[in-house]
This record gives structure tokens, C-alpha cells and sequence, in this order.
């Protein structure tokens, strides 16, 4: 962050598909749920809103949004919050899923 508190005027990598949906195949408790794709082209949003408590400001996390299917067959948007620490990435529990019509 700058000296106004604004987010980094630049681009975050998203973790890659597979180790996406690893992650959200252990917090969706859905082992045959598949990511199809990263809406975003693998760059992420710096933000500070967090899941549905948009009043709630938190820390700036890169948001990154997932395409995924369910084991049922049913497509989702995933919004997931991640990070890297080092030596991999990191997948906040923190996740929005939304239908995808």
C-alpha cells in the first residue's frame, strides 16, 4: 500500500488450476469438483472486501475467481482469496460461491 492506503496499481497471480482445485475441493468437502477455468486469465484483484460482509473491510488480499463443477454436474463462480507464503500457494477459507446462470 501507498501513504493514502490505496492497493498496489499492480497485477497478482492467481494459483494455477490445480492446486485451486485442490484447495476448494478440501473446503467444499467435494472431492469430484473440478475448477474449469480462472476468469481473470490468471491475474487478481487486490482488494479489501471480504465474502458477503461488504461493510467489513479487511486487509488487501488478491481475489481471484475460479469457474467451477460441482461432483453433482452443477457450475459455480468461485470467488477465493489467496496468497502465497513463500513456497506455495495458499487458499484463504474465506470463499464466496456463487451460481453460474
Amino acid at each position: 500500500m501507498d501513504q493514502t492506503a490505496a492497493p498496489p496499481e499492480i497485477d497478482g497471480a492467481c494459483a494455477p488450476l490445480d492446486i485451486a482445485q485442490d484447495a476448494l475441493r478440501k473446503l467444499r468437502g467435494d472431492a469430484k469438483l473440478r475448477v474449469t477455468s480462472e476468469v481473470d486469465d490468471g491475474a487478481g484483484i487486490f482488494t479489501t472486501q471480504r465474502g458477503m460482509l461488504r461493510n467489513k473491510k479487511g486487509p488487501y488480499r488478491l481475489m481471484c475467481r475460479y469457474e467451477v463443477a460441482a461432483g453433482s454436474g452443477k457450475k459455480d463462480l468461485v470467488i477465493a482469496y489467496v496468497w502465497h507464503d513463500g513456497t506455495r500457494y495458499v487458499v484463504d477459507s474465506d470463499i464466496e460461491v456463487w451460481p453460474d446462470d
